[in-house]
């Protein structure tokens, strides 16, 4: 008996007790989701203010005298860079040529010191004759020997002596030269073409090869006296061009063709 009266008590009391903690739970829910919506109005309504303070609205007005601002501001900076180039591209029109040609070389009364002191002009012809001349990696001896050869060029001719060593190397360089192969266990010889470059140098070879003799003793004499002995038709080098050129001729059976 004792065990059926407890058991439906038991189960009264803990009923009752279930019902009040979810009213209480339910009570606590309601205010945490009424408070939760209050706080999301607040938050919109400081967002709201955040927003219209960051992009305040502008009146026709303003946007004008903005606009106008803007404008000067870019026509300003325009015309301070075309003036900043015109004047650059006025300094360069102004400013002295570089010493080309005939204005390198002093008249031929005034004496070569002067112009064996200072750098002569860079051309790719005369920097050829003085790599060739160089040795043991001397460039300034060689940069001299050919400054007062050029000089006494033009005081011999009274011309530019740098157009004067490239009408010699133009007539004495060849266009052909002959190459040498095995074709059947047997050396045979064949014509080749020649770049410029390559008919430059055979040509200031043969010169520098005259110069070995022992006369005059200056070398820049000596080329000097070559370079002449070319415009008056006289050194041996057109003997070697004639010879290359007949040899080339001769063997002109043995180039290879190709279909």
């Amino acid at each position: 008996m004792l065990r059926l009266i407890k058991q439906p008590l038991f189960r009264c009391a803990s009923s009752g007790h279930l019902m009040k903690e979810s009213l209480v739970f339910i009570h606590q829910t309601r205010t945490f989701q009424v408070g939760k919506f209050t706080s999301n109005e607040k938050y919109n309504e400081k967002i709201e203010d955040i927003n219209e303070r960051s992009n305040p609205q502008w009146d026709n007005a303003g946007l004008e005298n903005l606009l106008n601002q803007l404008q000067d501001s870019v026509e300003q900076s325009a015309s301070d860079d075309f003036m900043g180039e015109l004047e650059k591209k006025i300094e360069v029109e102004n400013e002295e040529p570089p010493l080309m040609g005939t204005n390198l070389w002093p008249s031929p009364s005034s004496s070569i010191v002067g112009l064996i002191d200072r750098p002569f002009q860079v051309d790719s012809t005369v920097q050829h004759l003085v790599n060739l001349i160089m040795r043991d990696g001397k460039k300034a001896k060689a940069e001299k020997i050919v400054a007062t050869a050029l000089s006494i060029i033009q005081k011999e001719t009274g011309e530019n002596p740098i157009d004067v060593l490239k009408q010699a190397i133009a007539e004495i360089s060849p266009l052909m030269k002959l190459v040498s192969a095995k074709r059947f266990n047997k050396s045979v010889e064949f014509p080749m073409p020649l770049k410029e470059r390559q008919r430059r140098r055979i040509a200031l070879q043969w010169i520098l090869g005259e110069c070995k003799s022992s006369s005059p003793k200056r070398l820049s004499d000596r080329i000097v006296k070559e370079i002449i002995a070319i415009r008056s038709k006289t050194s041996n080098c057109f003997k070697k061009k004639d010879h290359l050129h007949r040899m080339c001729l001769v063997n002109r059976g043995n180039a290879p063709v190709r279909i």
